[in-house]
């Protein structure tokens, strides 16, 4: 069976074709070292399940840039795995010889869809942005810019993510959301553009602090927001806490002291 899976987004000059052969003989083809010339002339390719010791594969993938810019990912995946590894919200059959993989004609949109989450969930997303915030702190003082912009730019950006699509939820009056694969979509839900592109500006520690206050003030507002609309019982005094922890230990005094 071949299965293609398209999404339905504007086409341009870099959409891809994904492919997924389901087959038992992953090993056989894989054997054949030649196998992927068979689509064309090759500028570029990638196999990031190969590796130099193993000799069998569940899933067995071909990432490839043709010469003609044309590129194709080709998944080859046996029958008792095909649910394990297709993670994609559409799909279509191409070909499918014995009429087993009719099911797989599908649209789940719903995979990128954000729903509203409980108090206990929006509570531990604070509870990582203010807690993850002395680490970013941390940093700063250590005038350690690897470490600092790491935390910054991952578990406090994406809890903040998670975080201002709840609040967009409320806006919009929704209950769930499609955002599209990696929020691509979430900026045109959003007024001052601008502002929340700062936030993947972390070249200096100047811009990681100013970036992490712009952050916890944002997140406290966006907080109180959520709690007022959904009648929610939030973190409050974490703020706070993250607010003084980082005003102590970045004031000038701290600093010339140390």
């Amino acid at each position: 069976m071949d299965l293609g899976l398209t999404q339905n987004v504007p086409k341009d000059d870099f959409q891809d074709y994904d492919i997924v052969f389901v087959t038992n003989f992953i090993e056989d083809i894989i054997s054949d070292t030649n196998y992927h010339k068979k689509f064309g002339d090759i500028l570029i390719m990638q196999k990031p399940n190969e590796f130099r010791n193993k000799t069998e594969y569940n899933c067995f993938a071909y990432l490839m840039q043709f010469q003609d810019l044309t590129r194709i990912d080709l998944r080859l995946i046996k029958p008792e795995f095909l649910e394990d590894y297709l993670d994609d919200a559409f799909s279509k059959v191409l070909l499918d010889k014995k009429n087993k993989y009719l099911d797989y004609n599908f649209e789940r949109s719903s995979l990128y869809e954000t729903k509203q989450l409980s108090e206990d969930e929006i509570n531990k997303i604070l509870n990582e942005i203010y807690w993850v915030s002395t680490y970013v702190v941390k940093g700063i003082a250590r005038n350690d810019i690897m470490y600092s912009e790491f935390m910054i730019s991952n578990p406090i950006k994406n809890a903040f993510i998670k975080l201002l699509k709840q609040k967009i939820l409320i806006e919009k009056e929704l209950d769930s959301l499609s955002f599209g694969k990696l929020d691509k979509d979430i900026l045109q839900y959003i007024t001052d553009k601008d502002q929340l592109l700062k936030i993947f500006s972390n070249k200096s520690l100047k811009d990681i602090e100013s970036n992490l206050r712009f952050l916890l003030d944002e997140t406290n507002q966006m907080a109180k927001y959520i709690s007022i609309n959904r009648k929610l019982n939030l973190t409050q005094g974490e703020y706070q806490s993250a607010m003084k922890f980082m005003n102590i230990f970045l004031s000038n005094s701290y600093q010339n002291f140390n």
